[in-house]
């Protein structure tokens, strides 16, 4: 595993980031600073700061480059080195669409209509405010490096662009699924279905899929009826769809949670049923692996595990052994009408209707701040707004 440069760490409310600087009169030398508000803004002023000490030699060594030399360079020799594998596939996919709009502009000749013009049509073609900000946000960190240590161009195109007002905010549709679809789909995926588990689990918990997906039977105590998430599955499109496994999608993503009694014996049924599968397949069974880079492998059982890998007894898993793929998971939902976050807005709203927590939620989600389930998860349904009635109705009658 290629160590970490860039390490963040958090000081009551604030991040700060980290860097070995070598040595200075026969001692270590370390650079650090403090102050920002995310974990994401210290490891970008970080890797700022790193390769302003290191000058910042990635290979260009022509003045004139084309947009797309430059940032394919650029990820690969200072993205890279000094990101999660999350981070790094996450700004991929960003170079990746920047390089089909703007890629074979000279760097040099980057004009802000360039940017403009390329944000507009992101927003044209649906893509969220999110989206286009995070592409925006990408493009203008590997343009400050080009001003700076890179020495190429003189400024950065990208400082004074917006975002276009049209963009949409969210384009994942949210809706909270009945009763009666929630039945419809455990009528079609009956106990031993592939599919049954990760609904159960993304119903009554709230995990992302991600999450359920990449859950072992070692992160379950049936006994405490309570789930430790600490790892999620992702797809790495560059690798023809491989999964891999990555750390949760933020710190307080890692989590536990307790669960309910009618997931309790969902999980105890369907872990015995695995059980009794792997055993009556014998060799043909699948085994699931973490192997280099945190890709998964799949092995019949009849062969010795890869050197250096680690067994992984994950939870939802089809007959055979094999991983739920996400792309599969979420077609399945779509024949009613849903996807899988809407799996997870069903949960938050109904705990909200239930009067649970705003802070509780929050912890059971893996947000940090409360005020994330009252934007974007909990709305205000037909039930709550009638007990907010009932609620005035009874201080008014106290104060009668």
């Amino acid at each position: 595993m290629k160590k970490k440069i860039i390490r963040t760490r958090k000081r009551g409310n604030k991040w700060y980031y980290a860097f070995d600087a070598g040595k200075a009169n026969g001692r270590r030398k370390m650079v650090e600073k403090g102050g920002f508000a995310t974990e994401e803004e210290a490891m970008q002023a970080g890797m700022d700061a790193y390769v302003s000490w290191k000058h910042g030699d990635i290979g260009i060594v022509s003045e004139r480059t084309t947009t797309e030399d430059f940032l394919c360079t650029w990820l690969e020799n200072v993205i890279k080195p000094n990101s999660t594998l999350n981070t790094y596939l996450s700004y991929k996919g960003a170079i990746n669409g920047i390089c089909k709009a703007m890629g074979g502009i000279e760097l040099q000749a980057l004009r802000p209509r360039n940017i403009d013009e390329w944000m507009h049509g992101m927003a044209a073609d649906g893509k969220s405010r999110a989206t286009i900000s995070h592409s925006r946000k990408v493009l203008s960190s590997a343009m400050k490096y080009a001003v700076y240590p890179g020495e190429l161009i003189q400024s950065n195109p990208c400082t004074a662009v917006r975002i276009p007002r049209g963009a949409p905010k969210h384009v994942t549709k949210r809706t909270v699924i009945s009763r009666e679809q929630i039945n419809a789909m455990l009528a079609k995926f009956p106990p031993g279905h592939k599919y049954r588990i990760p609904i159960l689990l993304a119903y009554h918990t709230g995990m992302r899929v991600g999450e359920v997906l990449g859950l072992e039977w070692g992160d379950i105590s049936l006994d405490a009826s309570s789930i430790t998430v600490r790892q999620q599955i992702q797809v790495d499109a560059s690798k023809g769809n491989a999964l891999y496994f990555a750390h949760p999608k933020t710190e307080s993503s890692v989590r536990a949670l307790y669960f309910d009694d009618l997931l309790l014996e969902e999980l105890r049924r369907w872990k015995s049923e695995q059980s009794a599968k792997r055993i009556e397949m014998g060799a043909a069974y699948q085994n699931v692996y973490e192997g280099d880079g945190r890709l998964a492998l799949t092995l019949p059982q009849s062969e010795p595990a890869p050197k250096g890998t680690i067994l992984k007894r994950l939870v939802c898993t089809d007959r055979y052994g094999m991983p739920v793929r996400y792309a599969s998971f979420e077609h399945a939902l779509r024949c009613f009408g849903v996807n899988s976050h809407s799996l997870r807005h069903t949960h938050t709203t109904e705990l909200a209707e239930g009067g649970a927590s705003p802070i509780d939620i929050a912890s059971r989600l893996g947000h940090s701040d409360a005020n994330m389930v009252n934007s974007v998860y909990a709305h205000d349904t037909e039930k709550m707004k009638r007990e907010t009635v009932r609620i005035m109705e009874k201080i008014c009658s106290r104060k009668g």
